[in-house]
């Protein structure tokens, strides 16, 4: 299962504009890049067997709607 989180602590997950964890991955925090990049890391958390994935909410405004559309479907 998928859950969104305010901040992805230690576990697997997807955040944005940081260092990423093991078991994680970071997308960049301009929304162009990210929403290129954002089913590649989706794929690579599914694909390593993850039980849970922890998605960060990702950052407020106009510019990130295409990012929130494909989580929103990605996560469906």
């Amino acid at each position: 299962p998928v859950r969104f989180v305010t901040t992805v602590g230690d576990e697997p997950g997807l955040v944005f504009g940081r260092p990423a964890g093991a078991g994680q991955r970071s997308l960049p925090l301009d929304p162009r890049a990210a929403a290129i990049s954002l089913y590649a890391a989706l794929h690579d958390l599914d694909a390593a067997g993850h039980a849970s994935i922890a998605i960060e909410r990702p950052p407020d405004g106009s510019d990130w709607e295409a990012v929130r559309d494909r989580l929103r479907r990605a996560t469906a």
